[in-house]
């Protein structure tokens, strides 16, 4: 990288002797200094790839920085060219007025960001290292839930030195802030469930709800995905549709708050900028039936981006999808954790093999869960070794190459 100064080096270099660090506080039992210490380390590492780059990438992020910084003026008018001069065509989205082309939540992060931080590639970029540091907790709580706490602090190692993830940070992959947003909201919003599913308290449903509803104030409806897991979840405990019905409650209360939390934003634009929200909505389902922007590709596409997303060996699709047919078949993991994972998975890779428009980003919305059960695979394999110094020896030196693999793609 040719901007690399002793600021980079000094964030790179913290961040790998923290991430070492953690390994080895948690192969020595010391699991809650360990997270933190990993949450410190993926903050680090973030920020590193937030100011590694000090300008500004053409494809997507140039236009969600301008539009980000025009809000600063007028966050509820989102607009591209500030003062339009000649005419211009509203349906062309690289050169219209009034913004819509995205949902705003994650450019009002940005807005907030440049308002502390200047207008500057490095405000950004930062909302994103925050809830990076942020997604390395949630993924290891729910790890944690689901199996235990080895397989939540692998998949909490793994994610923050995955490439991929960073590489949205930076704004060098498409569609940069967006996409990462997206995930971590998603993300949220598994996490708020499963919490909800192990303490049984309806604020977490509530929260639940705040989330999704955020997630599609991102990048629309594929924020939905927690609700046809939870339903799925819920016909599975129930069985019968009496049950479900009287066990819906906190599903309808979640519903109601994410419906709370996105649609005012939708009637605001729809009697405000009626043309251009309309034009916008429409515009989202030609997605599905029609290669958008020549995106296109095969049904084999999304799987071959897991080599994108998750690394650069022939096997790793293969040995992810190992990982998933092992993840079923775990006696160990509860079979509603199951249903969970498996039908996010398996519904966003079906669903985006279905749609026409083709982009790696588009599963990015379920990696987490696909690293969890990545961990899951790992963890098994070294848990069989019952020497405990051994253990622990091999947890930490398969941790450690693992991470420089993911980082170094």
């Amino acid at each position: 990288m040719p901007y690399l100064n002793y600021t980079s080096w000094a964030l790179l270099l913290s961040a790998g002797i923290l991430g070492a660090s953690a390994i080895g506080l948690f192969a020595l039992g010391k699991t809650k200094i360990s997270v933190y210490t990993l949450v410190a380390a993926s903050f680090l590492i973030a920020l590193f790839f937030a100011q590694v780059d000090p300008f500004l990438y053409e494809w997507d992020e140039q236009f969600h920085a301008l539009v980000s910084k025009h809000m600063l003026a007028h966050m509820l008018k989102p607009t591209l060219y500030e003062t339009p001069i000649l005419n211009y065509n509203y349906g062309i989205w690289t050169e219209n007025h009034i913004w819509l082309h995205k949902q705003p939540l994650f450019m009002w992060q940005m807005a907030i960001s440049q308002f502390f931080f200047g207008q500057t590639a490095f405000a950004i970029r930062f909302p994103d290292v925050v809830l990076h540091a942020i997604l390395t907790f949630l993924i290891f709580d729910i790890g944690k839930i689901i199996k235990n706490e080895a397989v939540g602090f692998l998949a909490a190692l793994f994610f923050t030195f995955l490439i991929f993830p960073l590489n949205l940070i930076s704004g060098i992959a498409m569609l940069d802030h967006n996409d990462f947003t997206f995930m971590f909201y998603i993300t949220a919003s598994f996490w708020a469930y499963v919490k909800h599913q192990q303490t049984k308290k309806l604020s977490w449903a509530i929260l639940a709800g705040v989330f999704v509803g955020c997630a599609i104030l991102i990048k629309w409806l594929p924020g939905l995905l927690i609700y046809l897991c939870w339903f799925f979840a819920l016909a599975y405990q129930n069985k019968n549709i009496k049950k479900i019905l009287a066990g819906s409650k906190p599903i309808i209360v979640s519903v109601l708050v994410a419906c709370a939390v996105f649609i005012p934003w939708q009637l605001y634009c729809y009697t405000h900028y009626p043309t251009e929200y309309q034009y916008e909505v429409g515009y989202n389902s030609t997605h599905i039936t029609q290669a958008v922007e020549n995106h296109t590709g095969t049904w084999a596409f999304h799987f071959n981006a897991m080599y994108k997303l998750y690394g650069s060996g022939e096997l790793v699709p293969y040995i992810i999808l190992l990982s998933f047919l092992f993840f079923l078949y775990n006696k160990t993991i509860a079979p509603t954790h199951k249903i969970l994972i498996a039908t996010a998975i398996v519904f966003v890779y079906l669903f985006y093999t279905i749609v026409q428009t083709k982009m790696v980003a588009f599963t990015v919305i379920v990696l987490p869960l696909v690293i969890i059960v990545l961990a899951n695979f790992i963890s098994t394999i070294i848990s069989l070794i019952k020497n405990k110094r051994v253990h622990s020896l091999v947890f930490a030196l398969s941790a450690t190459v693992i991470s420089f693999i993911l980082l170094s793609r």
